[in-house]
């Protein structure tokens, strides 16, 4: 297919839900305005993508299954976000006319009104992890990139059974700046007020019983607790076997 994280999400969540099951492998020629997953393989140009689909080889990729206490939600190949991140990709829904500048632009105001969300977040069905209090953002990642071209989780890789989760409970606005600057090369990473782990599955709970989660840049109600689970192995994609990772541009 061509298209962006969106298109290719849908695709995705189609295949997964199949009365059969069958798997079909798929492919990208990435052509959105963010193209996520497409920086995590490296694919930049549409005849090379085009390439990589024709030679036939084909890798196993995770997703990440959503479920809130009603119902499955929806699968994520890319990221869910609440909070400050989660907030930006609202905003920049409405703002496409800005082109991808609209997620530096979206990122500055969410920053400035200084919002925080009350929640209780525990991983891998253990208890005794619950974090609560008031959390700046959270956001959960298949793939290392989100935006356009932003290294939110430089450890994720999209073949491993695990997702990467990062958050932060404080900060000031300073710091909040700070962080979205370094988001690029990842630096962010080493920043003391994020918390990151890598996990196989998570509870949140907000202090609000529903709301919007940003799921692969869709916009999605929920209703009570929210639960992420990592499918591994979920579906297959033309990848050649040397380009399981995120390959930096040249």
């Amino acid at each position: 297919m061509i298209g962006g994280d969106g298109s290719f999400h849908e695709m995705v969540n189609g295949l997964l839900s199949r009365k059969d099951q069958k798997q079909i492998p798929v492919g990208l020629i990435p052509g959105g305005s963010g193209n996520s997953v497409g920086y995590d393989l490296g694919l930049f140009d549409a005849k090379e993508a085009a390439a990589r689909i024709a030679s036939g080889n084909t890798v196993a990729i995770d997703a990440n299954r959503v479920t809130d206490s009603a119902k499955l939600l929806v699968y994520s190949i890319n990221e869910i976000s609440w909070g400050l991140v989660g907030d930006v990709g609202v905003v920049a829904e409405s703002c496409r006319c800005c082109g991808p500048a609209r997620y530096d632009l979206c990122s500055i105001w969410t920053v400035l009104k200084g919002t925080t969300s009350r929640m209780e977040l525990f991983t891998d069905g253990d208890t005794s992890k619950l974090i609560r209090g008031e959390f700046v953002t959270a956001f959960v990642n298949q793939t290392q990139h989100f935006g356009k071209g932003l290294r939110a989780t430089p450890a994720a890789k999209i073949d491993d059974g695990l997702m990467d989760l990062c958050f932060m409970k404080e900060g000031t606005r300073g710091e909040q700046l700070e962080i979205f600057l370094q988001l690029p090369t990842g630096a962010h990473q080493r920043h003391p007020g994020l918390s990151f782990q890598q996990v196989r599955e998570l509870s949140m709970t907000p202090a609000a019983k529903c709301g919007v989660l940003n799921i692969d840049g869709e916009i999605m109600r929920y209703d009570g607790t929210v639960r992420v689970q990592c499918v591994p192995r979920a579906f297959r994609m033309f990848i050649p076997p040397d380009c399981r990772g995120p390959v930096d541009r040249k």
